[in-house]
């Protein structure tokens, strides 16, 4: 009789194991903004103000962290149209610099991952975090009609399946 309830105890914690995914996957709309996302656990949403190309501007954020992997994407409206440019490359270099990056490898347009995305430029980089552990991060950015966006995967380690399922997934409604 102990075998059985032991067993059957067993049997339970397994399938609550089982039945609990890593990543639980959720389409997630961009604040204000025509862009969707597949995120890979339940999104927390934030806001600051950052200044982008010398603008002030306010820099929005979805991101949230499952199985040591954190999965972000952000947004900022540019008043500017001529400074778009100016502004993606900013963000670029300050989350390359936040992120302690040591080795960067441009994957150039990331059209193939992301057919919605025409002209987005994606980068594969190892960097480390405030306290010295190595992490990865696949990011990329690109603007539409006056709003640019950064989306980004990162942690120590990482399947490319699911970076692919993260960056496959934006689109434009």
């Amino acid at each position: 009789m102990r075998a059985l309830i032991v067993t059957a105890a067993c049997l339970v914690a397994f399938g609550t194991v089982a039945c609990t995914p890593t990543f639980n996957w959720r389409e997630v709309p961009i604040a204000a903004t025509p862009l969707m996302a597949l995120f890979p656990c339940k999104p927390e949403k934030a806001f600051r103000t950052v200044t982008m190309a010398g603008l002030e501007t306010e820099l929005h954020l979805a991101h949230c962290e499952t199985d040591g992997v954190t999965a972000a994407v952000g947004h900022a409206r540019i008043a500017d149209p001529a400074l778009v440019r100016s502004a993606l490359a900013h963000w670029r270099n300050a989350t390359l610099a936040t992120m302690r990056v040591t080795a960067m490898v441009p994957s150039g347009t990331a059209g193939a991952d992301t057919p919605g995305l025409p002209g987005a430029l994606s980068v594969d980089a190892s960097g480390t975090t405030a306290d010295g552990k190595p992490q990865k991060l696949k990011a990329i950015w690109f603007a539409r009609d006056g709003e640019v966006y950064a989306a980004l995967w990162y942690g120590a380690a990482w399947s490319t399946d699911t970076a692919d399922s993260f960056f496959g997934s934006l689109r434009f409604k």
